[in-house]
């Protein structure tokens, strides 16, 4: 067996913890003081997330949220229109399904484009 192979007893076990941590991070409660303990560069869970929202406006939040629900919605002229900045409230009707938790991820990264701090990720070095 090449070391690189994964047997399907592994892909098993790592699908299950996989599934584990997933069910989890969507399980957990909102508390307000809940830890950040994921991983760093992932949104809503780990240190990136204890990032302040500072500069926005009530407006740019807001424009954030449509955005990401837009660039969520696996609707590709949709998308585009955030892409091109053409975009307006009245689009958030044609949206029927959409991954709400993605949704969630593109709206962090439109805030941190927003405030000029995207991608708020470490830099990884060619060896890592």
């Amino acid at each position: 067996m090449d070391e690189d192979e994964i047997t399907p007893e592994m892909f098993g076990k790592m699908t299950a913890k996989v599934e584990e941590v997933i069910i989890k991070d969507l399980s957990e409660d909102a508390r307000r003081n809940r830890p950040y303990g994921g991983q760093p560069d992932r949104t809503g869970k780990g240190k990136r997330d204890k990032t302040l929202v500072e500069g926005l406006t009530i407006r740019d939040v807001c424009d954030c949220m449509t955005m990401g629900l837009l660039d969520a919605s696996g609707i590709e002229p949709l998308q585009d229109t955030v892409d091109e900045g053409t975009w307006t409230y009245n689009d958030l009707y044609q949206l029927e399904n959409f991954d709400p938790v993605a949704a969630i991820q593109c709206m962090v990264c439109r805030l941190e484009e927003m405030m000029g701090i995207f991608p708020n990720v470490p830099i990884k070095k060619e060896n890592e």
